[in-house]
């Protein structure tokens, strides 16, 4: 269940070998925080769910920083948004998501209803896909119906 947690761990240990200090500390900080949102919600070990919902945050912090960013400053959040982005999966693209909205439910079963999609892919696909582009697909499946 901790699989990017641990994978995040192993990185920055060889970050900090390789004194590539950004990384480190990034990683370091994303980590800080999954910790920290372990033991106040009491937890026994991080979920994949709960890391990759941090390490998105942290992500979000380095695109409103590269907007002002300049020089120096710009390459190091540049190499931290690198080392962050390899921990996200693969997004599902559309016509992925219709492939497997329409397989799951063909047009020969009763109307499903969008919530009844999205909570199977979030159970299923949970961070591989963007919220608004399912919704759109799991929209366009009812249409078809």
């Amino acid at each position: 269940m901790a699989k990017i947690y641990n994978q995040l761990k192993a990185t920055q240990l060889q970050a900090r070998k390789d004194k590539a200090h950004n990384v480190s500390s990034i990683l370091g900080c994303v980590l800080s925080d999954i910790n920290l949102a372990v033991k106040e919600k009491q937890l026994i070990v991080a979920s994949d769910e709960l890391s990759l919902t941090l390490i998105k945050k942290h992500l979000k912090q380095c695109d409103q920083s590269l907007e002002k960013a300049t020089g120096l400053f710009r390459d190091n959040t540049v190499q931290q948004k690198s080392a962050l982005e390899a921990f996200l999966p693969v997004q599902l693209s559309e016509s992925e998501l219709s492939k497997i909205v329409s397989e799951q439910f063909p047009d020969s079963d009763p109307k499903p209803n969008v919530g009844m999609i999205m909570n199977f892919l979030k159970a299923k696909y949970t961070g591989q896909y963007d919220s608004a582009l399912a919704s759109r697909v799991a929209q366009q499946r009812l249409l078809k119906s």
